[in-house]
């Protein structure tokens, strides 16, 4: 594994994790982030999650996926930045693939950190030839007639039209469980933000679960009730994650997550109503094992 990016094989494909770029966040940051637990309660468990770590890496990890037939991109970042921080996405994706060899590009859901890099620092698709995928749901909630964008700060509302308008053309918008590419299937993961979806790769009996942004910090493994502020509707979100992870924990998926240091692999094993996590520590699926 590089310092930022990872390959690996899922049967015939090859798949790469890509960080944009990494944050480091100290424990009063991320408890920050979860208001609604008392903090000296959601201290503690950071700890038992992290109990040699601190701060955290908090990473944007953003898949490319060279199937049978296409190359094929799960977000895309956080883009350019007029502050000049632009996310490391494009660097690095380059090194791997020309963007106009870009395929397809999905769209997990339409928070910045994902839509970001679906346009360059002019405005113009960072991927010319890329057909595009979003679930019908989120798409609607986000640009639809009474989206986000029709009610937002007229900022944020030029800043979504400049991300997602230029798909538009290109956009095709997808149902939960439908498998939309060969080998890739949506599903459905709602809370975060009402069509935010994982992914269920397959390639010659072996599988891979991209589950975005399901879970944001190890000490949700243990306490998969616990939602952050940004999840749309906790609610939801947390039935959604213990649904995933029992999902990812029974089935036996090797798992990404979207914020979980680089790569953000593992697997899952439950324990009751918590759950283990095991990092990918080697370079071969049977290190998993």
């Amino acid at each position: 594994m590089s310092e930022h990016t990872f390959s690996f094989q899922v049967g015939n494909f090859r798949c790469t994790s890509i960080t944009d770029g990494v944050s480091k966040r100290d424990f009063e940051s991320v408890a920050d982030r979860f208001p609604a637990i008392p903090r000296q309660e959601f201290l503690g468990s950071l700890r038992k999650a992290y109990p040699s770590q601190q701060p955290l890496n908090w990473s944007m990890n953003c898949l490319f996926i060279e199937t049978d037939d296409q190359n094929v991109l799960v977000d895309t970042g956080i883009g350019p930045r007029e502050e000049g921080q632009s996310g490391n996405l494009i660097g690095l994706l380059e090194e791997f693939v020309d963007l106009p060899k870009v395929d397809a590009v999905i769209i997990t859901h339409c928070h910045g950190d994902h839509i970001g890099g679906l346009v360059n620092a002019e405005g113009e698709l960072a991927f010319p030839n890329a057909e595009y995928f979003m679930l019908a749901e989120e798409w609607e909630h986000w640009m639809g007639q009474e989206g986000v964008v029709t009610r937002a700060e007229e900022g944020y509302a030029q800043l979504l039209r400049s991300k997602l308008q230029p798909i538009r053309q290109r956009l095709t918008l997808i149902r939960a469980e439908e498998e939309f590419i060969a080998g890739i299937r949506a599903v459905a993961a709602p809370g975060h933000t009402p069509g935010h979806i994982g992914l269920l790769i397959e390639s010659r009996g072996e599988t891979l679960l991209d589950l975005s942004d399901t879970l944001h910090t190890r000490v949700q493994f243990l306490h998969p009730e616990w939602s952050p502020r940004f999840d749309t509707d906790p609610e939801v979100a947390a039935q959604t994650r213990a649904e995933m992870l029992s999902f990812a924990a029974d089935e036996g998926h090797l798992t990404l997550f979207y914020h979980l240091a680089l790569p953000g692999l593992g697997t899952i094993r439950r324990d009751g109503d918590i759950f283990q996590w095991q990092p990918w520590e080697g370079e071969s699926r049977t290190a998993l094992s």
